[in-house]
């Protein structure tokens, strides 16, 4: 059969032209490249474009939760590039846990001390930023709720404690290859805890607190909060650690 003269070949539906991959190339990442920027200059009316435009913020930027992931999904990277967490079963042992001996669990599963702390420690790192970081998400978000004026129901409440978590996390990634390193536990926590704050003071200004004075003391609660968060984390990753001891090869 002849083709109509003019007539173009039709076009499969996944083919693509170099100007639409041109395209797919150039647009990628730029959201999220844009999300990060706002939420650095103007973490506030990022909150406000979320709050009143959705997930996207009326198309505007990255879904928080996708973006939190992804921020820690770095975080992650940066603790496997540095070697991985080290402390939370030997600090069971300087709490003195009761029942919690690791020379005892290392001889049971037939290993050195050594090489049951690096195949616990292995596992820690592989769970300690999501089970750390995503747990700050059920605790936050009751707060922000309750001082929001405008009473936004949990589905925006748990958005806007994302958008807070982002600014909050953005920053702190060049910060954070020292979070689990106990020669720099001091300064790390020190570090956490200023831009803690500060995300705090920048984003929720005018709709979680008015002045100045009410919000450090929300901070204080939110900090208290955040402890709060990390005491749950840390049975839940110091029980992976001891199987993975035991069991892991």
């Amino acid at each position: 059969m002849k083709r109509g003269k003019g007539r173009p070949d039709a076009q499969a539906p996944g083919d693509q032209g170099l100007s639409d991959l041109s395209e797919d190339a150039a647009d990628f990442g730029r959201v999220e490249l844009r999300t990060v920027r706002h939420m650095l200059v103007r973490p506030a009316k990022v909150l406000a474009a979320y709050m009143d435009g959705g997930p996207t913020g009326h198309g505007v930027y990255s879904r928080p939760l996708r973006l939190y992931l992804t921020l820690c999904g770095f975080m992650m990277l940066v603790l496997f590039f540095t070697g991985g967490t080290t402390a939370t079963l030997e600090q069971l042992e300087r709490l003195q846990v009761s029942g919690i001996d690791i020379d005892d669990l290392a001889q049971q599963a037939g290993k050195t001390r050594e090489a049951f702390l690096s195949d616990g420690n292995d596992w820690i790192t592989l769970l300690i930023v999501p089970v750390g970081t995503l747990l700050y998400v059920p605790f936050i978000a009751p707060l922000l709720r309750w001082w929001d004026p405008a009473n936004l129901g949990w589905r925006r409440s748990f958005r806007a404690t994302l958008t807070y978590l982002n600014a909050w996390t953005i920053p702190l990634l060049p910060l954070s290859w020292m979070a689990w390193d106990r020669d720099y536990a001091g300064v790390s926590a020190i570090a956490l805890t200023g831009l803690g704050i500060i995300a705090f003071m920048r984003t929720g200004r005018g709709r979680w607190f008015r002045t100045t004075a009410g919000g450090l003391t929300k901070c204080v609660a939110l900090v208290l909060v955040t402890q709060l968060a990390g005491l749950v984390a840390f049975p839940i990753l110091a029980g992976v650690g001891l199987l993975g001891g035991l069991y892991g090869n």
